[in-house]
Order: structure tokens, then C-alpha cells, then sequence
């Protein structure tokens, strides 16, 4: 390999910690790659050692070769990765499992309007959970350029004719969104109001019509015991497995919050579980029966990999880390499902969050009280249950009227 010297300190830290985490010479060798493929920018650049702004300018010329198809998808991933690898090393700081590359916007907003854009975004986070937030903010960002190319510079220009156009305009690129589209409109008007420019809205709705809901299903219980028997508990993955999927199905926790399970959260003695939510902040404390309780353990004993990591579920591959917040969680349930009977059909409504749906079509066939279940279920809107009422039928024929009190005068309507 030809010697460079400008990125040498960091490219031979990085093929140290390859080296530590045992990484084929596959891997080793990609890296070289991409250590050659910066170096050569460096020097196109005329400049001698690492800086961070020529780092970043690099990410943005493999972004742009990506684009126009010169280089790999995996040639991007490598490259990428390798040059946010140097800047935590000349930065001072660990070299982390997973980098985001960043989030690429059709416009770039101005100033004025990048600094709006942030301003909204500190007015959401105390208000909801921060994937809302991100959410939210893609919108927002839609809006502000909106402004920005109707040549509106100021916002004690906007009206109520602008959050209508602005609406209209989302519905091409955002059919399926508009109820959150309607959201973020409100929102914004609260915080134009808050900025000390009330923005009248008098003939905007801000809900969206409404669209036919796909009723998915919950598990019966032959259902939920073929999947909870699946996974071969003489493996470390089984172990895991079989904890995670029955911790799921007495507790109906989200895949996302079982990821983040730590073991501050787990008291084994008391036979609970306590930790906020992350979709809503909720604080919720779970009982657990025995066998989820001997099911953990047997993991944590048995199983699961001996790392300081403070998260009981981790990865069976090194680097030993905790799992993925949703994609690792869903697919160890659609594993067990393609190893069973049962099968797995994309769409069919079998994603982790059928133990979700099971829980709260439980509790409403058991009658327990709404208010229980919204606790249960770390629910902030006793309105959600309405959407467990189509999966126990029995509770919706209580629902209809008879025609007791509108007699019919024959048997044949005519």
C-alpha cells in the first residue's frame, strides 16, 4: 500500500480496534480502500494533516459519486464510516458502533429560517418524545423552505392563506401523512403565537379526512404458545430469545422498549419492571409472573455474553452491544414465526407489535377497567383503546341497538 502520511496516526488506530473486535481481513481490507480514497482527497486538496472541514467536505464528494453511481453502495458505507472514525479519533473520543450519516434536505434553508427551524424544534421537545420530535421537525423544515421560495422573509408576514397553500402542497408529496402535516400546522401557529405573532386560523380544520383503517390482528392463545416454544432454549440466542418473547407477551411492551431494557429497570425480587416509556415519557411499573422472571435469568446466567453493557438483551455477534431500538426486537419474533407453523407473510399484521394488540384485547374481553388499561399499556389517551374494540367482537355486538324501540311495520323493507 502506498504510504500516506497526512491520516496515518488515525488510519492505524482504526485497524487496531478492527484487530481488537477480531474483523476478517475482508473487513481490514475495505478500510485500506477507504484509507487510500481519503488520503488521495487530502492530497487533490493540498493539505497535509487531518482537518475536520476537509472531512466533511470528503463525505460530501462520496456523496455526490454515490449519487451519480460512480462508486458502491458498499464502497459509500465504507468510505463514510472510515472518515467519521477519524474525526472521533482526532477528536479524542471512542469509535462508535454505528455513525449517522446525517439527513440530506431537497432545500437548504437560510439563515433566518434554519434558525426558526431550531427554535421550533426547543418548542416541541418538551412537549413530546423525541422521535415525534424528529418527526415533526421534516415537516416543519417543509414549511420553512415553503416561506422561504414564496419570498415571505419575515414571519409576522405569514397569514392564514399560507398554512392553507403550504397544506395543499404536502398532500402531493405526503398523502398518507396529512394527519400529522395538520399537526405540525397547529403546532406552528402555537409557536408563532408564543413568539408574540398570533396567526389566524379560523377556517383550517387541521384534521385530516379520515381514511379506512386496516383492523389488524391480535394472537390466540394456541397462537402465542407455538411462537413462545419456538425458540431452542439450549443456544445462548434461544435463551434470548425465549426471554424476549415472553417478557413481550405478558407485558405487551414495545420492541423499542424492551431494547432499552436495562438492568436498573429489572427487579427480579419485587417481580417487576419499572421504566418510562420512550414513545410517551410514561413511567409505567410492570408486574411479572415467575416464569418471565426465571426466563431472564436464565439469560442473564446462561446466555448472555459477559460485557459491562448496562442493558440486559445484547447481540450474540462481537462487538457484544445492545440490541437495535426496533429491527433486532421485531425480527426475533418474525425468526420464530418463519421457524414455525405459522408462517410469516409481510403485511399480514404479525409485527412485534401483535403482542401489543393481544395484551390490550385481553384486558377489554376481561373487562378491566379502561383506566387500568391505559396504565397497563403506558397509554397517555384513553382514546387509543378504541382501536383493541374491533379484536373482541363479542364487546362490539354490546355495542349495536337493537330495533326495539324503531318497530318494524313488516318483515320486508320496502
Amino acid at each position: 500500500m502506498k504510504q500516506k502520511t497526512a491520516l496515518h496516526d488515525g488510519f492505524n488506530a482504526v485497524m487496531e480496534h478492527l484487530e481488537n473486535l477480531k474483523q476478517c481481513d475482508y473487513n481490514k481490507s475495505r478500510y485500506v480502500k477507504a484509507y487510500e480514497d481519503i488520503s488521495d482527497y487530502y492530497e487533490l486538496a493540498h493539505v497535509v494533516e487531518y482537518r475536520a472541514d476537509v472531512n466533511k467536505d470528503y463525505r460530501d464528494n462520496v456523496n455526490e459519486r454515490y449519487e451519480m453511481k460512480l462508486i458502491s453502495k458498499k464502497k459509500y458505507n465504507y468510505f463514510t464510516r472510515f472518515s467519521f472514525m477519524l474525526d472521533s479519533f482526532y477528536a479524542g473520543k471512542e469509535f462508535e458502533h454505528k455513525y449517522s450519516r446525517g439527513l440530506r434536505f431537497k432545500v437548504e434553508l437560510d439563515n433566518y429560517y434554519q434558525s426558526q427551524t431550531d427554535q421550533f424544534v426547543a418548542f416541541l421537545k418538551d412537549q413530546m418524545s423525541q422521535s415525534t420530535v424528529t418527526s415533526y421537525t421534516s415537516i416543519a423544515r417543509d414549511f420553512f423552505a415553503f416561506l422561504q421560495e414564496s419570498d415571505i422573509r419575515e414571519i409576522e408576514c405569514i397569514n392564514e392563506s399560507d398554512f392553507i397553500q403550504f397544506i395543499k402542497n404536502e398532500y402531493v408529496s405526503r398523502p398518507g401523512s396529512m394527519n400529522n402535516v395538520c399537526c405540525v400546522a397547529r403546532k406552528l401557529a402555537e409557536y408563532f403565537t408564543a413568539q408574540g405573532h398570533p396567526v389566524s386560523l379560523e377556517t383550517v380544520t387541521f384534521r385530516a379526512a379520515p381514511t379506512r383503517r386496516v383492523i389488524y390482528p391480535a394472537l390466540e392463545k394456541e397462537e402465542l404458545e407455538v411462537i413462545i416454544e419456538t425458540p431452542d432454549r439450549n443456544t445462548i440466542m434461544g435463551k434470548r430469545d425465549y426471554a424476549v418473547l415472553l417478557l413481550a407477551s405478558f407485558t405487551g411492551l414495545r420492541a423499542i422498549d424492551i431494547a432499552n431494557l436495562c438492568f436498573e429497570n429489572y427487579n427480579p425480587d419485587q417481580k417487576t419492571i419499572y421504566l418510562a416509556q420512550h414513545k410517551t415519557g410514561t413511567r409505567i411499573g410492570l408486574p411479572i409472573p415467575d416464569e418471565v422472571v426465571e426466563a431472564i435469568d436464565d439469560y442473564i446466567k446462561h446466555g448472555r455474553p459477559k460485557n459491562d453493557c448496562p442493558y440486559i438483551f445484547l447481540t450474540t455477534d462481537r462487538p457484544y452491544r445492545k440490541l437495535c431500538n426496533i429491527s433486532s426486537v421485531r425480527n426475533i419474533l418474525l425468526r420464530q414465526l418463519k421457524r414455525s407453523r405459522l408462517g410469516y407473510t409481510p403485511g399480514a399484521g404479525r409485527g412485534f407489535h401483535i403482542f401489543r394488540r393481544t395484551m390490550g384485547k385481553w384486558l377489554l374481553g376481561a373487562s378491566v377497567n379502561p383506566e387500568m388499561i391505559s396504565q397497563i399499556l403506558g397509554q397517555r389517551d384513553r382514546e387509543v383503546l378504541k382501536r383493541y374494540l374491533p379484536l373482541t367482537p363479542d364487546l362490539m355486538r354490546n355495542c349495536a341497538l337493537g330495533f326495539e324501540s324503531a318497530p318494524l311495520r313488516s318483515e320486508v323493507f320496502r
